[in-house]
């Protein structure tokens, strides 16, 4: 038991010093740009407001959104 509460210490600092590193950097956490779109029940994008194809994204689904209503 004794080494169990000594691993999950170990685990519990490095991930409060990993949480001090992000907050110290003022960076906010990225995911990828690429990948598969995520959109909701509406047909628009959900891709985050950060990334640097946002607007190539929204055009893209814009254009899909248009083809699928001329059908």
């Amino acid at each position: 038991m004794e080494m169990f509460l000594i691993t999950a210490g170990a685990f519990g600092l490095i991930m409060f010093a990993m949480a001090i590193g992000v907050m110290v950097q003022k960076k906010a956490l990225r995911g990828s740009c690429g990948g598969r779109e995520i959109f909701d029940c509406d047909g628009e994008s959900l891709s985050c407001g950060g990334c640097p194809n946002r607007d190539k994204h929204r055009a893209e689904a814009a254009e899909r959104k248009l083809a699928t209503l001329s059908k």
